[in-house]
């Protein structure tokens, strides 16, 4: 099922997956190439390969520390969190998981608690022609979408 998600970032529409037919596959091939492989071409084809969103996310399965640089004036301000990678099957399509987590104090907007662990979601999912069937964005606001 393809769905449409809109995500409001900074007040502005980003439309972040597409209704219809992608203009091409997420992997050359299918999806049972290597979950690394998998994880890169779908960036690449999702978002570019300079999306700042996914900067901090490895691009192979692992939960690493990372830094997010949350915007401002530069330098910026660049705040620690925890990133995690997963690629997991569902029947046959594939289904890639970016979580980020951190620290409220760090960095929050004015409807997020003020103290705890804040943590963001993202979801993409490819069938085996790796075709993109879907993509959402979930929990806190995330950092690094500020400007």
């Amino acid at each position: 099922m393809r769905r449409c998600v809109s995500v409001a970032i900074v007040g502005v529409a980003l439309v972040v997956a597409g209704c219809g037919t992608p203009s091409r596959p997420v992997s050359t091939g299918s999806v049972r190439g290597s979950e690394t492989a998998v994880i890169q071409q779908a960036l690449l084809d999702v978002h570019g390969d300079h999306s700042a969103i996914f900067a901090p996310f490895r691009r192979e399965q692992g939960t690493v520390p990372c830094r997010i640089g949350v915007g401002g004036p530069y330098p910026g301000k660049v705040i620690r969190a925890t990133c995690s990678t997963t690629v997991k099957a569902a029947g046959q399509d594939k289904v890639i998981t970016f979580t980020e987590t951190w620290n409220a104090v760090d960095f929050r907007m004015v409807h997020s608690p003020a103290t705890g662990q804040l943590t963001a979601v993202w979801t993409i999912t490819v069938d085996p022609a790796g075709q993109l069937v879907g993509e959402s964005h979930g929990g806190a606001f995330p950092p690094q979408a500020a400007t």
